[in-house]
């Protein structure tokens, strides 16, 4: 799990040494320290095991490296998670170039790069969690918005030509763990109407979403009225027309050009 050690990413490694006595492989920008080794304790006393690995996701040597240690320690890789998440909110009129690509690294060139370190595993399923921001923006994150959108369609590429099933959750609002997680927050997106997913019903979810045949769903709790004001019906769900999807070689040469920026 690419951003394991913490938030929903931990809660899935946690579920998963619970229910399927995973051995995980958690990977994270940070050094480890007391305070991430006794979070990451959860998982033994679930039941499963875990290597942390200290590493750049957007950088394909170190992510090639993690898994030559996850090979040594575990053997073959079964299942992917890519889970990191960078907000660096502003007005976008407000926004550097800094602040924009901090949030864009680890949802584009950070797919990429896990893809590209991962394709010859033989692999039960390659797992992206996304946001529903990538369906409406959000004031002041234009840039967590933009990479969501193209997580989710790099994604859906993968989806149509990898060789394992590769699938995408669209997270509505986590109000009890990771980055968000407060008080105050939930009360304001409560007078929205927008309602915190808890971390079983997340759980929960992630269960159907990678037993079942779809490859994007979006996992959201909200009042009747905020669907509606987003135009999400069921009829209206119903009644849309296959998207069609983008094809991946075009989007990899473009990931190559990009290198510069990113």
């Amino acid at each position: 799990i690419l951003g394991g050690a913490g938030g929903i990413g931990l809660e899935t490694s946690v579920h998963l040494a619970q229910h399927a006595q995973a051995n995980m492989v958690l990977v994270g920008r940070s050094a480890l320290t007391l305070e991430i080794t006794t979070r990451l304790e959860r998982i033994r006393a679930a039941g499963g095991d875990y290597l942390y690995c200290q590493a750049d996701g957007t950088d394909l040597s170190q992510m090639q490296e993690v898994v030559r240690q996850a090979h040594a320690r575990f053997g073959p890789l079964n299942g992917v998670i890519h889970s990191a998440i960078v907000l660096k909110d502003a007005a976008i009129n407000l926004m550097d170039e800094a602040t924009f690509q901090a949030a864009l690294a680890p949802k584009i060139r950070a797919s990429a790069v896990l893809y590209q370190s991962v394709k010859q595993e033989p692999l039960d399923f390659m797992l992206f969690y996304s946001s529903v921001q990538s369906f409406w923006g959000n004031a002041g994150q234009s840039n967590y918005s933009a990479g969501s959108t193209f997580k989710d369609a790099f994604a859906l590429a993968l989806s149509q030509q990898a060789p394992f099933p590769v699938k995408i959750i669209n997270w509505g609002y986590w109000g009890y763990v990771g980055v968000v997680a407060s008080e105050a927050y939930r009360e304001r997106l409560a007078r929205q109407g927008i309602h915190p997913i808890t971390t079983a019903e997340g759980m929960a979810a992630l269960d159907r979403i990678l037993s079942g045949p779809l490859a994007q769903v979006a996992t959201l709790k909200m009042s009747p009225e905020v669907l509606a004001q987003a135009n999400i019906t069921r009829r209206r769900i119903e009644a849309l027309p296959a998207a069609p999807v983008p094809t991946l070689n075009p989007m990899l040469d473009q990931m190559k050009a990009a290198n510069l920026l990113l």
